[in-house]
């Protein structure tokens, strides 16, 4: 996976699409959404790596959250998709 921008927003719309509450990105894991409850895989066929699972991070991320999570190992933080949808 290369262009991690346009593929966490592709990830995104297909939360919004299925009414899906959670996206879980784990490296060794597929993508999975939580809808109602269940976990659903994205990716069937292909787990991420943990370039992958770094690189969707990051590109939610502001510089400075990259650099305060790369300091003290993890980072709570929200963001805005589409209109109004966190």
């Amino acid at each position: 996976m290369a262009d991690y921008h346009t593929l966490i927003k592709d990830f995104l719309a297909l939360c919004v699409q299925a009414q899906s509450s959670d996206l879980h990105i784990s490296a060794g894991h597929p993508p999975v959404l939580r809808i109602t409850s269940r976990l659903v895989p994205l990716i069937k066929e292909r787990e991420l790596t943990r370039q992958d699972t770094q690189g969707l991070a990051f590109a939610l991320m502001t510089e400075g959250q990259k650099e305060r999570f790369l300091r003290e190992k993890e980072i709570d933080f929200s963001y805005a998709f589409e209109k109004n949808i966190r």
